[in-house]
């Protein structure tokens, strides 16, 4: 049975609410400064890993059980009272953290994805300036129509192009009104300019493969890994959509569960020295790490990593009771990260 919704609470009734929970706090005023700035239930996701658990098992301690993210697949739930010396200064510092986690990660997409919207602008553009409305460039499967209870429901092709028009049509981007008004038609490398990330990542999908090799040749400037990597493409950049929507709209990012298609553990070969085994989709370290293996190919002198090293290196000097395997990775692998600069 659902519970009910509940009741709405005055600033000063969540901040009682937070003392009676156990959480120290040593300013009121700022706290609830804090409180209207943010809001009770985004700092709700932070203090979230300071909850007290109403089981636990001898064999682990307090501290490190606070550090499993899903905690119900563990047969132990969350209390609504706080761990010992949970303060709320503690819970800004980590979600000052975030913010900054995320204005990096914004920045080393923001990169990709202009680079490979360029790549595939000029790569299609060459074959066709139109190539964005040319059918033969669209897999088969991608232009199937099928039929569902008696429908027949739009390919996946046609989808796609309805977005595109309609977001032509709803532009006010200089380039797209100029091209209205003096051209025929718009080509691919000005119509990439009104694309989403999940607009790219949809159109490369899109694609027959001959023009994703020569899209991932571009990329990668190596054959062989243009052949390895052109089926995996897709689901990396639907992954890095996802974090980049995260990040865009100030979702907590640093310890969160990712729920994004899977991007394939192949692309991380690159890496050599950190096993792609032991990278999970589902925590920021995987991003990480697909990011620098993507970042790296049009960029040799990026400081992007050593700036994510850095700051995620500052963490326990924030907050004192921090484990890196909140973020998927061990201080070890922090440590391989940086070899890779």
């Amino acid at each position: 049975m659902k519970k009910t919704v509940k009741s709405h609470k005055s600033y000063d009734q969540q901040l009682e609410l937070l003392k009676k929970r156990g959480m120290i706090i040593s300013d009121d005023k700022w706290a609830i400064k804090k409180l209207k700035q943010l809001g009770y239930y985004r700092l709700s996701g932070y203090w979230y890993r300071y909850r007290s658990l109403t089981e636990s098992f001898p064999q682990q301690s307090q501290s490190n059980l606070r550090a499993l993210s899903k905690p119900s697949q563990r047969n132990f739930k969350r209390d609504d009272t706080f761990v010992p010396n949970t303060t709320f200064e503690k819970v800004n510092s980590l979600y000052l953290f975030d913010c900054e986690l995320r204005i990096l990660l914004f920045e080393g997409i923001a990169r990709i994805e202009n680079y490979i919207r360029s790549v595939i602008a000029y790569t299609i553009g060459k074959e066709d300036p139109m190539g964005y409305k040319n059918k033969s460039f669209i897999a088969p499967k991608c232009l199937e129509k099928k039929i569902e209870n008696g429908e027949t429901k739009p390919s996946l092709y046609d989808i796609y192009f309805s977005k595109l028009k309609s977001c032509i049509k709803n532009s006010k981007d200089d380039c797209i009104l100029w091209h209205n008004k003096n051209y025929q038609d718009i080509p691919i490398w000005v119509v990439t300019e009104v694309w989403d990330f999940g607009m790219l990542s949809r159109f490369y999908g899109l694609l027959k493969d001959k023009y994703k090799l020569i899209i991932c040749q571009a990329i990668f400037k190596d054959n062989r890994l243009a052949n390895s990597y052109k089926s995996n493409m897709q689901g990396a950049l639907q992954h890095l959509n996802v974090i980049r929507n995260k990040c865009a709209h100030h979702a907590r990012v640093w310890n969160s569960s990712i729920n994004s298609p899977k991007f394939s553990e192949n692309l991380l070969n690159e890496l050599k020295i950190i096993n792609p085994a032991d990278v999970t989709n589902e925590k920021i370290f995987g991003t990480i790490c697909l990011m620098w293996v993507l970042i790296k190919r049009f960029s040799d002198n990026s400081e992007w990593l050593n700036k994510i090293i850095e700051h995620i290196e500052s963490l326990p000097d924030l907050v004192d009771d921090i484990n890196y395997s909140e973020m998927g990775f061990t201080h070890a692998d922090l440590d391989n990260l940086r070899k890779l600069i």
